[in-house]
C-alpha cells in the first residue's frame, strides 16, 4: 500500500514535465517551420524577380531611336509587371523589395574583355529572412542577409541615333579621306548619304 502512494505521488509531482516538453517542441517546431516558410517563399521570390528582371532586359534589347527611349521601354516592362496586383501586395507587405533596374553595359563589373554583359541588374532583399526564433535567437547577424542582385544580359541593339552617329557618319568621314573622288562627290550638291536600315 504504501509503495502505491509513493508511486501514486511521483506520478503527480512529474505530470507537468509532459506539458512543458510538449511546449518547448511545439514552440521549437514552429519555429523551423517558420524558418522553412521563409527560406520557400524567398526561392520563389527570386525565380519571380528574376523573370522580371529577364523582362525588363528583353524590353531594352530591341532598337528605337534613342538609348534613353530604350531605357525608358525597360523600365516600363519592369514596373508593368511590379505594378501586378498580386506581386504588388506581396512588395508592398515589405517582406521582400525589388528596386528599379539599371539598365546598362556591366562588362567592366567582370573583367572579360572577350565577354559583353549588357543588360538589367535589379536589386532584390529579402526581409522575411531576418526575424526572431524563440530559444534559437535572431535567424542573421549579417546584415547582407538576404539581399542579391539578379541579373539578365541579353545585350542591347544600337539605337537608330547611334548607328547614324556613331557608325554610318565615321564610315562616311573614313570613305572621303580614302580618295579625292568622294571629296568631290560629297562637294556635288547632288551627292546625298544612303545608309541601310542598320549598322
Amino acid at each position: 500500500m504504501c509503495r502505491i502512494n509513493k508511486m501514486k505521488r511521483m506520478s503527480n509531482s512529474a505530470s507537468g514535465f509532459i506539458t512543458i516538453d510538449f511546449l518547448f517542441a511545439f514552440v521549437i517546431a514552429m519555429g523551423f517551420s517558420t524558418v522553412l516558410f521563409a527560406i520557400s517563399f524567398t526561392l520563389a521570390m527570386v525565380e519571380v524577380g528574376q523573370y522580371v528582371t529577364y523582362a525588363a532586359s528583353r524590353s531594352f534589347n530591341p532598337a528605337d531611336a534613342t538609348l534613353s527611349l530604350q531605357e525608358a521601354n525597360g523600365i516600363a516592362k519592369f514596373n508593368e509587371l511590379v505594378d501586378r496586383p498580386v506581386l504588388k501586395r506581396i512588395l508592398s507587405s515589405g517582406w521582400i523589395s525589388l528596386k528599379s533596374p539599371m539598365l546598362a553595359d556591366f562588362s567592366e563589373e567582370y573583367g572579360d574583355d572577350d565577354q559583353v554583359f549588357v543588360g538589367a541588374q535589379v536589386q532584390f532583399e529579402a526581409k522575411v529572412l531576418n526575424f526572431n526564433v524563440p530559444f534559437l535567437g535572431s535567424t542573421s547577424n549579417n546584415p547582407s542577409t538576404g539581399k542579391a542582385t539578379l541579373n539578365s544580359y541579353l545585350m542591347r541593339e544600337p539605337s537608330s541615333e547611334e548607328c547614324r552617329e556613331s557608325f554610318n557618319r565615321r564610315r562616311y568621314e573614313k570613305l572621303l579621306e580614302l580618295d579625292d573622288n568622294y571629296r568631290q562627290a560629297k562637294a556635288d550638291p547632288g551627292a546625298v548619304l544612303v545608309t541601310d536600315n542598320g549598322c
